[in-house]
């Protein structure tokens, strides 16, 4: 079953498409994460040097 949660960026990826102090909707399902808007999936063992789970 998926798991939908907000995330916020602490690092930048190679190419970009994330960016710092940005806040992200992600959906975790069978090792894999994919991070909205944009829908592009990362591993999610590498998760965890982008983000951290954002509070509101």
């Amino acid at each position: 079953m998926p798991r939908r949660f907000k995330v916020i960026c602490i690092k930048a990826d190679p190419l970009n498409w994330l960016k710092v102090g940005e806040v992200y909707e992600v959906q975790q399902w069978n090792g894999k994460t994919i991070v909205e808007p944009g829908a592009f999936a990362m591993d999610s063992s590498r998760f965890k040097e982008h983000f951290v789970l954002f509070h509101e």
